[in-house]
């Protein structure tokens, strides 16, 4: 082959991708999804409440479900509501004084954590944008809820999303205020692969060590909380793959990492003088979608709000 037919055939490549359509609509009727996940989270905190403590892993098991709809009486509107029921399990080395490996005890944890939301957006054969509410409760650590503004933007085969909201706290001791912002770039390399990275933020002033994403240290009451500002920065890189255009069943996976830091409280000299700490998680699982066929770009654009544009994580 010669240099000009193999430059031809570059050139002719590169077109082709720059020139793709967005495959993006107004949502035509009825999309759904069913999903069904395992997580596995590693966590070092190095500072808490009772000294130190140490989590040896958290495992999830995860069910969620969505539908989405347009509104027929306006335009490019549409509107979608989605949850989720989690059951996680861990084992934690506990030490009361973390510099006597003797006062040191090893014991079970467990938490089942539930979560609801709503979006209203509108689509454009270019873009995405809207509001979301999302609100979730763990067992016997109060609620969370977050609100705000989400777009996604498609430039060929790639999508560029952004957003950003209010977080509130609920419940003893989670009460708190803060907000979130987050952003993600990925791609479709052929059509039925997506393969991304993201980066999120949040920050919570609160009375407990619960930080944005959930992320949970042993709880501490009124006066020996205080009032102290928790943040929480997740670096994520994920990857979905569908089967076929014609059985929509894919899988997904990903890896997480979380810094997470505790500001400083002068009610409690255990607390005093914060805590930096991090998380890896792993997450793999598998979703079937409903109401259409087409490729993974095609559902994912003219289908249902992807995952990450509806929460603070």
């Amino acid at each position: 082959m010669s240099r000009t037919t193999k430059l031809l055939g570059t050139v002719s490549v590169v077109a082709t991708l720059a020139a793709s359509p967005a495959a993006a609509d107004q949502l035509a009727g009825f999309a759904g999804f069913v999903d069904l996940a395992y997580t596995h989270q590693n966590l070092d905190l190095d500072s808490d409440f009772f000294g130190n403590i140490d989590t040896d892993g958290w495992n999830g098991v995860t069910v969620g479900a969505g539908i989405a709809f347009p509104v027929a009486e306006i335009p490019a509107l549409a509107w979608q509501l989605d949850g989720n029921y989690s059951s996680q399990s861990g084992d934690a080395t506990l030490c009361t004084d973390p510099f006597d490996i003797d006062t040191c005890f090893s014991g079970g944890q467990s938490r089942i954590v539930w979560n609801l939301g709503g979006s209203l957006f509108f689509a454009f054969p270019q873009s995405r944008w809207g509001i979301n509410i999302n609100y979730e409760t763990i067992t016997d650590f109060g609620s969370e809820t977050n609100g705000g503004v989400f777009l996604e933007w498609y430039l060929a085969n790639f999508t560029v999303a952004a957003k950003g909201g209010w977080l509130f706290g609920g419940g003893t001791p989670n009460g708190g205020r803060g907000n979130y912002l987050g952003g993600q770039v990925g791609g479709y390399f052929i059509p039925n692969l997506w393969v991304g990275g993201s980066v999120t933020w949040s920050n919570v002033i609160t009375g407990s060590t619960l930080v944005g994403g959930g992320v949970i240290a042993p709880p501490c009451f009124g006066q020996t909380c205080g009032r102290r500002g928790s943040s929480e920065t997740n670096y994520t890189l994920d990857a979905e793959f569908l089967v076929s255009d014609a059985f929509p069943l894919s899988v997904f996976g990903g890896y997480t990492f979380s810094d997470l830091s505790l500001g400083e409280n002068v009610s409690n000299p255990n607390l005093a003088g914060g805590a930096d700490s991090d998380a890896n998680t792993f997450f793999i699982g598998v979703r079937w979608y409903l109401g259409g066929m087409g490729s993974l770009m095609d559902v994912h654009r003219n289908g249902n709000l992807r995952g990450w544009l509806r929460g603070a994580n």
